[in-house]
């Protein structure tokens, strides 16, 4: 049976989801992996409100993952290992990703790509346009808010036919070890409450608001 491993990064979600879309049209079963990345949990831009909300949306991913009849599989420690160990584990034929743009996240793909023995495919997601297509006619960003909005209001605008629906079921392999999600307790003055389907109610609110989106 072929298989296919969908690296969760950033998009804890199932719905309008690209790179698990795209995993599972290869027709086989998939793989959801979140790798612990010490060099992002340990990094002083993290503290325990980002933990635990961190852990509190791999905790809603996995009860969804399950409800599907899949599994979110946890592995600690560098990307480019785990991905690669993974793969001659469960004999994948293929990684797919969400894509990044911050430094970190490029320079780490790099790195990835080139130690799996499967191809690494990314693909969009992480924002509503893709960042080349509010660039400038010169290939520049803009710095200024007015004409990058007008750019941006330039491109056909979203239709829900576009969303992509979440996955109805999923195949993956129960011989294929996970470690434990990490118990992070969120301060009771959290403001922001993890898992997709309070994300979506913010969404919601967000367009009807008086604070519509540009």
């Amino acid at each position: 049976m072929t298989a296919a491993i969908w690296w969760v990064r950033r998009d804890l979600r199932l719905v309008d989801n690209q790179a698990l879309t795209a995993a599972l049209y290869q027709g086989g079963a998939v793989l959801p992996v979140f790798v612990v990345d010490p060099a992002l949990l340990n990094s002083p831009y993290v503290g325990e409100r980002r933990t635990a909300f961190l852990f509190g949306g791999l905790r809603a991913l996995a009860t969804a993952l399950a409800e599907r009849g899949g599994r979110l599989i946890v592995r600690h420690g560098d990307p480019a290992t785990v991905l690669a160990t993974l793969c001659y584990e469960s004999g994948a034929n293929a990684v797919y990703a969400e894509s990044d743009v911050s430094p970190y996240a490029t320079a780490r793909d790099r790195r990835v790509a080139a130690a799996l023995p499967v191809p690494l495919h990314l693909t969009g997601g992480l924002t509503i346009r893709e960042p080349a297509a509010t660039l400038k006619d010169d290939g520049t960003p803009y710095t200024v808010y007015t004409p990058y909005s007008r750019r941006w209001r330039s491109h056909p605008p979203v239709r829900r036919s576009d969303i992509l629906a979440a996955a109805r079921a999923l195949e993956t392999p129960a011989a294929i070890a996970s470690d434990a999600l990490l118990e992070a307790t969120a301060p009771e003055s959290a403001v922001f409450m993890p898992g997709e389907e309070e994300a979506k109610r913010r969404l919601r609110a967000f367009v009807a608001g008086p604070q519509a989106p540009i």
